[in-house]
């Protein structure tokens, strides 16, 4: 106990009554602008698309708390402040960052936690907040210290129900930064080490379970756009360009900052100043040199690029003479290839070997509004659209898999420009070196995600989802079916392209994270449905169902269905038979008998989906390799004394329980063939 009166006048100076010298709370903005326009490499860590940055800070006058909310335009500077500022003040916030938390307390009072919006309080009892932390939606987590001196990492609910669970020892040496990057890697960091673990479970085994950071995922990475950051990120990824702004934990511990593509409508930016109060450090103090100065400069700049520009395309002109690029329409003269009698698209490099690309079709504009009737719009109607789809229906195969190496080769053998849909591009070398895949690249300055396939593995996935995307333009509700931007064929390497809008990664790695909350993962219920009925209204039958499928849309928060290579529009009259393709795992009971598929299947696709969100052992058939042993498990499924036995094994909330059945149910009474989702979609609307 003596120890604590020995560090009480520290401890005592958390409390917001109790502080000597406040910090105001536009320091943190002014700090990022500083960041922002000193340390390059700052931007090696935000969304490319981010046009704003806001950033949210505890406030505190007198007995008043409020948040305080500021934004920063990335691309020309201006600050604008858009609440009134006080005090910063010491908080952890909400998982939502609406409201925060703080403790407070001395040696008259009991020690507390509480938020700023309730009157509820967490007796603390025998420890006390030193440093602060983060919170989940379950939980507050920090680090306290127990009466015996020793630090600890600790956690207590957050409707302040119950008392506080200490956990395992936390770091004696030295203020360690405590927090959860978005939904991945919870960090621990020190002026020269980066540590995280990847499940709050393991801070009961103390902070030397923590390992060093993985330098490829969570902070290291680029951010999203939307979603809440704690500013100490990116003040210890730039601590070397300005290492002064790390070390002063108060202006970016207790922040939070997100980054948005566009201001929103309601938000003019017509001034630099504050609507409560000016900036007390104007960005220059003589603004007539400084608009003389940046004009001169501009005029320089304008008449050099000119100069440039003239050069680069006379060089430009001459080295697409040199190649002899010749740009023809996709579907003309098409040829017969390969003993299965399959048509293909495709000239080789034989039958050209003078040209770097000897066809390539353009299917629309960069342009994302509406596409013109085009050679994909004649392909949907005509018969070929048919043979394209059965060509695909190879046994074994999924939507994106195998990535199998190329047999030569890979191309090109060095960086190759050429130009796709009228603009400019260089493939990097050798990025064709497998028979199926995608890679990122700039065109026309916007982001995009390329898929590519050899025209030698007798496949033709790339025209089979430029139709199906076609498809659903003008039938979709959700927006969840990507558009193509371009589609291209190049005979010089006898791959075929196709361009779309950059896409983000899948749920996959998010869920296996198994940090996401209960919300959390009934919204991922909602958003994947809703890719399923923008398949259902397009009259496309995916086939290849599965978390990898969904990705996130790289420019906002909705999901995108991907995976499209063995999609198809639902045919007039079912086959007999049909190939098994798909993944083992995720694909229904139909694709073991080899019969056609349709929206019903599907659908039991989407529900092993889920089930799989939830928990993944409730796909009892998840690590069987044994095509027999998994279809019987299926059918056991459907039957639903299967799915019972599991959902009481490992589902313990009794409201999701109900939720799974009732979904189940609805799912299994769908008609193979204009099935309805109306009662599905009401279902997943009053649960999340």
């Amino acid at each position: 106990m003596l120890i604590l009166f020995t560090i009480w006048p520290a401890l005592s100076a958390l409390s917001p009554g109790n502080r000597s010298r406040p910090q105001t709370e536009a320091e943190p903005l002014r700090k990022f602008q500083n960041l922002f326009q000193k340390c390059e490499e700052l931007k090696n860590f935000l969304p490319l698309s981010a046009a704003t940055a806001e950033i949210r800070v505890p406030d505190w006058k007198s007995t008043n708390f409020s948040i305080y909310k500021s934004r920063l335009d990335l691309r020309n500077g201006k600050t604008e402040e858009l609440t009134q500022q006080h005090n910063l003040l010491p908080a952890v916030w909400d998982h939502n960052v609406t409201r925060f938390g703080y403790y407070t307390g001395d040696f008259e009072q009991k020690n507390v936690f509480m938020w700023n919006d309730d009157e509820k309080e967490l007796d603390l009892g025998t420890t006390f907040g030193i440093e602060y932390g983060f919170a989940t939606e379950d939980y507050v987590y920090s680090q306290v210290l127990h009466e015996d001196g020793v630090k600890k990492f600790a956690r207590w609910k957050v409707d302040l129900s119950g008392t506080v669970e200490l956990l395992g020892d936390a770091s004696p040496n030295g203020s360690w930064l405590f927090f959860q990057y978005e939904l991945g890697p919870t960090y621990y960091l020190t002026d020269d080490k980066c540590l995280q673990i990847d499940d709050l479970k393991q801070l009961s085994e103390g902070y030397q379970i923590f390992r060093e950071c993985d330098t490829h995922q969570g902070m290291f990475a680029f951010s999203d756009l939307y979603e809440w950051y704690s500013l100490s990120a990116f003040a210890w990824l730039t601590r070397e360009c300005n290492g002064q702004i790390w070390s002063d934990h108060k202006a970016h511990d207790y922040v939070k900052i997100r980054f948005l593509p566009d201001d929103p409508p309601a938000i003019q930016r017509t001034t630099t100043t504050t609507i409560y109060a000016p900036t007390t450090q104007p960005l220059c103090t003589d603004l007539t040199n400084f608009y003389a100065i940046v004009f001169s400069g501009l005029a320089i700049i304008l008449v050099s690029i000119g100069i440039g520009n003239g050069i680069f395309f006379v060089h430009m002109r001459k080295k697409l003479r040199k190649a002899k690029l010749q740009v023809e329409p996709l579907h003309r003269n098409k040829k017969t290839k390969s003993p299965r009698k399959t048509t293909t698209s495709t000239t080789t490099a034989a039958d050209s070997s003078t040209t770097k690309i000897s066809r390539m079709a353009t299917m629309s504009s960069l342009s994302s509004e509406g596409l013109p009737k085009d050679d994909v719009t004649k392909l949907l109607l005509s018969p070929e659209i048919e043979r394209i789809f059965d060509q695909n229906e190879v046994e074994g195969i999924e939507a994106e898999l195998p990535y199998t190496p190329l047999e030569r080769q890979p191309e090109p053998q060095e960086g190759f420009f050429c130009a796709i849909g009228k603009i400019g591009v260089t493939i990097p070398a050798k990025t064709f070196d497998k028979t199926f895949g995608e890679f990122e690249m700039e065109m026309g300055g916007e982001l995009c995600t390329v898929q590519f396939e050899d025209v030698e593995s007798e496949l033709n996935r790339i025209e089979a989802m430029a139709a199906v995307m076609r498809q659903a333009q003008k039938k979709q509700i959700n927006g969840t079916i990507p558009e193509f931007m371009v589609t291209a064929q190049l005979d010089a390497f006898n791959f075929r392209l196709m361009v779309a809008k950059k896409i983000g990664p899948s749920i996959e790695k998010q869920v296996l994270n198994g940090t996401l909350s209960m919300e959390e993962k009934l919204t991922l219920v909602s958003l994947t449905f809703n890719c399923m009925e923008d398949l259902l209204f397009s009259n496309i039958i995916h086939r290849d169902i599965k978390p990898s499928s969904f990705r996130y849309d790289f420019v906002g928060s909705k999901l995108l269905i991907s995976n499209l290579g063995l999609a198809r529009i639902t045919p007039k009259s079912p086959r007999l038979k049909v190939p098994f393709f798909g993944n083992l795992t995720f694909c229904s009971p139909s694709t073991h008998l080899n019969l056609e598929r349709t929206h019903f299947d599907d659908m039991v696709s989407y529900f092993y989906v889920v089930l799989w969100i939830f928990n993944k052992d409730l796909l009892l058939w998840s690590s069987e390799t044994d095509k027999t042993v998994v279809y019987q498990l299926k059918s056991d499924m459907l039957e639903g004394n299967l799915l019972e036995e599991r959902l009481e094994k490992f589902i313990e909330d009794q409201k999701l329980k109900d939720f799974l059945r009732q979904l189940f149910r609805l799912i299994v009474k769908l008609p193979p063939k204009r099935p309805s989702y109306r009662k599905i979609k009401q279902l997943i609307e009053k649960n999340t």
